[in-house]
């Protein structure tokens, strides 16, 4: 029962509109506060990323063969060793594609962030409970702006974005399409 309820509740976060985790997030964490923060914006988009991560990992790990599960535990193999030694190894390849699917989720994510991160762009944080940027708010910033150069830099910053989703994403994608050792 645990199982299948916490499986639903998965799904039902996947779907759950990003916005309505950014409000539920400012009034948790944002209004007591009393100030955006970083940690408030890292926390709306973990709640996000979660159920890529979970349902991935968990669909990679039921497509293990049954085999290598019992012959693990014919070899003497405890639940854990077969978990962690045989079945995560076998099915990394799905879940790190669940990891790279939420992370891409995230990284474009701007409605959660307008109620939790702030966008501070003229100087750096020095903790994680200051308002942070991110550049999908910047890009929302400028979009905003009457001003004709602001929208070049939207272009520019998207741009950017668009620069390294590629230098991380291709290469990971690379050595996934290459056969994984065990």
């Amino acid at each position: 029962f645990v199982g299948r309820a916490t499986k639903v509740l998965l799904q039902i976060m996947l779907e759950f509109p990003t916005i309505l985790v950014g409000t539920f997030i400012a009034g948790v964490v944002v209004f007591p506060m009393g100030k955006y923060s970083a940690l408030a914006g890292a926390l709306a988009l973990a709640i996000i990323l979660i159920p890529y991560v979970a349902i991935y990992t968990e669909e990679a790990m039921s497509e293990v063969p049954r085999i290598y599960k019992e012959g693990g535990y014919a070899l003497g193999c405890t639940r854990a060793q077969v978990i962690f030694h045989i079945i995560t190894k076998m099915a990394k390849a799905g879940i790190l594609t669940g990891v790279l699917i939420g992370m891409a989720k995230v990284a474009g994510e701007t409605a959660p962030l307008l109620y939790t991160a702030g966008g501070l762009y003229e100087s750096y944080p020095r903790s994680l409970l200051e308002p942070i940027g991110a550049l999908p708010l910047l890009i929302y910033d400028l979009v905003q702006s009457p001003a004709p150069e602001d929208h070049k830099m939207a272009w520019g910053a998207a741009l950017v974005m668009l620069i390294i989703f590629l230098a991380i994403f291709v290469p990971i994608r690379y050595f996934l399409k290459k056969d994984i050792k065990i």
